[in-house]
């Protein structure tokens, strides 16, 4: 299967960026990325007890993921932010644990 990519749409919701996301919309996943990373990263970074390293290992393997398990996101669970910061926190705790 080949991501596609659309152009940036600023107005897009989590949710409609998520529908975009699953349908193999990598822009939308860029999208998603470009809005959460600083918040995800001061999270990851607030976990590792202040590592940039660990943070940014933490939040490569986060975002990977969530884009690998893209399908498994369902929004009768919470939300897209709630989804994104669970992963991003499990990422940070696995980082944690290997250092």
């Amino acid at each position: 299967m080949t991501a596609t990519k659309r152009p940036r749409s600023p107005e897009a919701s989590d949710e409609d960026l998520m529908a975009r996301i699953q349908a193999d919309d990598l822009g939308a996943f860029e999208e998603l990325f470009d809005r959460y990373s600083a918040q995800a990263f001061g999270l990851a970074r607030a976990m590792c007890r202040g590592s940039s390293g660990g943070a940014e290992e933490a939040l490569q393997d986060g975002f990977l993921a969530i884009w690998l398990s893209r399908s498994s996101f369902d929004p009768a669970r919470g939300s897209v932010r709630a989804w994104l910061f669970a992963v991003i926190r499990h990422r940070a705790l696995d980082q944690l644990r290997r250092s």
